[in-house]
C-alpha cells in the first residue's frame, strides 16, 4: 500500500470549477432566508425545527464538497434525506406529531435514567410516575429507543408521503432513495465499499491512503453530490414554502429550472468521464 497522501484540495479552485453548480445550490438558501415565519402552529414548530437543522446540514454539505470531502458530504445528504421525509410526515400528521415528540422525549429520559442506574445512580423522583408508562412507550419507540418517533421506518414513511411531491419530483426522490441513499448508507457505515473509498485510487486501482480531501472529487464526483443535496434540500424547501409562504409558484419555477440545469451538468460530466 502506498504511503502517499493526497494534497489539500484548493477550495477556491473547486468553487470556480463548479461555479454554476454551487450557484444553483445556493439559490435555495437565498430564496428561503427572508421568509422565516414569526408565528407558526404547534406542528409547524416541528417542521420549522427540522428545516433549521436540515439547512445547517445542507450548508455543511456544500462546504465539504468545495473542500474535496465528497464522501462525507454524501453521508450528510443521507441524514438530510431522512429529515426531509420526516418533515413531510409531520405536515401530514399535525395532530399526532407533537404528541409523539413529547412522548419520545419522555421515553429518552427513562432510557437515560436506566443507564444512570446501571452506573450507581437512582431513578429521579420526577420519573417515578413516568415509569408507569414504560411499556406503552417501549411499544411505541422500542425497548431501546430504536424506533423512529413516527412509528415507521424510512421506506414506509416515504411511501406514506410520496403523493405530496408531485409526479416528476416523486420519480427523482425514489430514484435517489433506491440508488444514492443506499450507496450513501454504505459510505456511512463500515462497509467494505466504504473502506475502499479511503484508500483506493479510482483511476489507477493503486492504493493511496487518504487523510484529506481528494482531487478525485474533481473527476465526476462533485456534480452528482451537489445534485443530490440540491434535490433533497429543494424538496424540503418546497414544503417550507407551502407551509409558511405564498410564493409556491415562484419557488417551483426556480427549483425546477435549477434541478434541470444540474441534471444536465451531471449528465454532461458523466459523458465526459466515459470518453476513452
Amino acid at each position: 500500500m502506498s504511503g502517499l497522501f493526497h494534497a489539500d484540495v484548493d477550495e477556491g479552485f473547486v468553487r470556480r470549477r463548479f461555479e454554476s453548480e454551487f450557484k444553483s445550490c445556493e439559490q435555495l438558501l437565498t430564496f428561503i432566508e427572508d421568509r422565516i415565519p414569526a408565528e407558526v402552529q404547534e406542528y409547524q414548530q416541528i417542521v420549522l425545527l427540522i428545516f433549521m437543522r436540515a439547512t445547517l446540514t445542507y450548508r455543511a454539505t456544500l462546504r465539504l464538497c468545495s473542500s474535496g470531502y465528497v464522501d462525507q458530504a454524501q453521508m450528510l445528504t443521507r441524514s438530510l434525506f431522512e429529515d426531509m421525509v420526516m418533515a413531510y410526515w409531520v405536515a401530514e400528521n399535525p395532530d399526532d406529531a407533537p404528541e409523539r415528540v413529547v412522548d419520545q422525549i419522555d421515553h429518552m429520559r427513562l432510557l437515560r435514567a436506566d443507564v444512570d442506574q446501571q452506573h450507581g445512580g437512582e431513578l429521579p423522583k420526577d420519573l417515578q410516575k413516568l415509569e408507569e408508562r414504560r411499556e406503552e412507550l417501549n411499544s411505541r419507540f422500542g425497548r431501546y429507543g430504536q424506533k423512529s418517533w413516527s412509528g415507521k421506518n424510512l421506506f414506509d414513511t416515504l411511501t406514506k408521503v410520496e403523493h405530496a411531491f408531485g409526479e416528476s419530483l416523486r420519480d427523482h426522490i425514489w430514484a435517489y432513495y433506491d440508488i444514492a441513499h443506499k450507496y450513501n448508507n454504505q459510505l456511512l457505515h463500515l462497509s467494505a465499499g466504504g473502506l475502499s473509498r479511503v484508500a483506493l485510487d479510482q483511476n489507477t486501482d493503486a492504493y493511496r491512503l487518504r487523510l484529506r480531501g481528494t482531487p478525485a472529487a474533481l473527476r465526476g464526483e462533485v456534480e452528482p453530490a451537489l445534485f443530490h443535496a440540491f434535490l433533497v434540500y429543494g424538496a424540503l424547501c418546497g414544503l417550507f414554502v407551502l407551509e409558511f409562504t405564498s410564493d409556491v409558484d415562484e419557488y417551483s419555477e426556480l427549483f425546477t429550472r435549477e434541478l434541470i440545469a444540474l441534471a444536465e451538468r451531471v449528465a454532461s460530466g458523466q459523458a465526459h468521464q466515459d470518453k476513452p
